[in-house]
């Protein structure tokens, strides 16, 4: 691939590396479980044990190509006006301490826009994300090209799990947190955040101080729902901290989560994808049994069959199987898993629709209700399961088109 002179004059971005495209994306988001065919002839206990296995197993949807290309994007242009990180400051850009650099500059042109990434639970946000991740350098020291004048360690991607308790001041040591363990620092900066006074603005100050100190190309905070979720507080208030993480740190920000989240930019699709300057992807679940994606994702788990009587995905097995999980990988997922370990525990030892009924109905009750609330058709009683759907992305009901 052919980089341009901008590219190629600055370090932070040329020491990234090629991001894959095309072919070689697919290739890499294309995930199958680990299978061997002797292995249907293993113990029972084995066999079952294999299954976990079946949690590696993806199938990329075009979506999700397009936030890869959308995210790498991200990525690069938001380090494009941060050439000035190498060149042409000399050491008054920071000064030293063990371990640790500390920018001097009061401003440095950096420029901040975000990447949204909305989608139901369990359709494999957090493993493309990671996957995502994955493709960049964990870090980047940069002693060697700028002689030793500037020791700066570059940090492409930093990925921060938002905290469960829906907390600002969670989110932002949840942030420190997974600086340390990037950097192997033992603490340091965690201990730091620990220190601060309970204000969103401090931890604001120094999320950007540590964002300008270690080059950090984007943010990645994933299951951003839970700020919502579990914080009971207005949505002014999150906003009002969106926007001061976007004003004050900007740098490249991606936020991942359920439907609830999109609350949080706006009303409507439309503002939402305005607050995501990069981009917006929304991903609904599977429209129905014979999408070409859903195909092609339940081939690649039927592969891995450790019963000893491995059968044929039948149109008649695909409509079940699309029935029983109402078009969520993950509900597959968990049916295609039990059920196999029903066949193997009973000695049917074989997947046909009786076998994948019974782990419905018996081993994964958890799903009933959202799976028949689904099945049903209504926008009333899917809109009801907000982490699953939403009007944006969900299509209307066949039967309930033309009808008021």
């Amino acid at each position: 691939m052919r980089k341009s002179s901008l590219a190629t004059s600055n370090p932070l971005i040329t020491h990234l590396g090629d991001f894959p495209r095309g072919d070689a994306l697919t290739k890499i988001l294309f995930r199958r479980a680990e299978y061997g065919i002797n292995e249907r002839t293993h113990s029972k206990e084995d066999r079952i044990g294999y299954l976990s296995r079946l949690s590696s197993t993806f199938y990329p949807r075009p979506e999700y190509l397009r936030y890869s290309m959308l995210f790498d994007r991200l990525v690069r242009a938001g380090y494009e006006p941060r050439r000035n990180l190498i060149e042409g400051n000399g050491p008054s850009l920071c000064e030293r301490s063990p371990g640790i650099v500390y920018n001097t500059a009061k401003t440095l042109p950096i420029d901040g826009s975000c990447l949204l990434l909305a989608g139901a639970t369990g359709s494999g946000k957090t493993y493309i994300t990671k996957l995502i991740c994955a493709q960049y350098p964990e870090y980047i020291d940069h002693g060697q090209i700028t002689k030793g004048r500037i020791q700066l360690v570059q940090i492409p991607v930093l990925y921060v799990r938002c905290p469960s308790n829906g907390s600002l001041i969670s989110l932002g040591r949840a942030f420190f947190l997974a600086l340390d363990e990037r950097l192997q620092l033992h603490g340091f900066y965690s201990k730091r955040a620990e220190k601060t006074s309970a204000s969103t603005e401090d931890l604001s100050q120094a999320m950007s101080q540590a964002c300008k100190t270690h080059a950090i190309g984007a943010l990645v905070f994933d299951e951003f729902q839970d700020l919502m979720d579990a914080s009971h507080k207005s949505s002014r208030g999150i906003i009002n901290f969106l926007l001061s993480l976007r004003d004050t740190i900007k740098v490249p920000i991606v936020y991942v989560g359920t439907f609830p989240m999109l609350s949080l930019f706006g009303n409507d699709g439309r503002s939402a994808r305005r607050s995501a300057a990069g981009g917006a992807v929304l991903i609904a679940r599977f429209p129905s049994h014979d999408d070409e994606i859903w195909m092609a994702m339940c081939d690649a788990y039927w592969a891995a069959q450790w019963t000893k009587k491995p059968s044929k995905l039948t149109p008649q097995l695909r409509k079940l199987i699309y029935s029983l999980s109402q078009g969520i990988p993950d509900y597959f997922h968990q049916v295609f898993v039990r059920a196999q370990e029903l066949a193997i525990e009973s000695g049917h030892e074989r997947l046909d629709e009786d076998t994948l009924q019974d782990a419905f109905d018996y081993r994964c009750q958890a799903l009933h209700t959202t799976v028949a609330a689904l099945a049903k058709g209504t926008r009333s009683e899917i809109h009801a399961f907000r982490d699953l759907s939403h009007p944006w992305v969900e299509p209307v009901p066949r039967r309930a088109r033309g009808t008021k």
